[in-house]
């Protein structure tokens, strides 16, 4: 979740429940996008450390990226997938860089289960169970960044 409406009336509510002394430690975020459409990676990242400023953790509780358009008869091609990872492996990058980023998961790992349909092909792995690039674009990710 970016800079954006929904974000901003949550960062107010969490901000006047610390002010209140609730107990709240953490904001879950989710991401169900488009690759054609969605915030930028900047926003995301302001959202990240606007609420760490606040004390809290945040957790990408659901994230799935539609390869292609609810209802498009267009087919997830090869190029479209290697987008696809690379936008998971920028979303991964994302938290990873914020301290306050506690984890990262996806809505399901197989498209033959997801919940807004296989055509779509949302999710890392596909309906044969069989890894996407977004895997590799991930672990690729994870060991470039620490060592094994």
């Amino acid at each position: 979740e970016g800079m954006n409406k929904k974000s901003e009336q949550v960062y107010q509510l969490v901000a006047g429940m610390r002010t209140r002394g609730v107990p709240i430690d953490g904001v879950g975020l989710q991401f169900h996008w488009n690759l054609g459409g969605h915030d930028p990676l900047d926003d995301v990242a302001s959202n990240m450390n606007r609420l760490a400023a606040l004390g809290l953790e945040v957790h990408i509780t659901e994230l799935d990226i539609k390869c292609v358009p609810q209802g498009s008869s267009q087919p997830c091609t090869p190029n479209l997938l290697n987008s696809q990872a690379q936008l998971y492996a920028a979303i991964l990058a994302t938290c990873l860089a914020a301290p306050n980023c506690k984890s990262f998961e996806t809505w399901g790992f197989t498209d033959r289960h997801t919940w807004i349909g296989t055509a779509t092909a949302p999710l890392p792995f596909d309906v044969g169970y069989k890894p996407k690039p977004a895997v590799d674009a991930m672990i690729n990710l994870m060991l470039s960044n620490y060592s094994v």
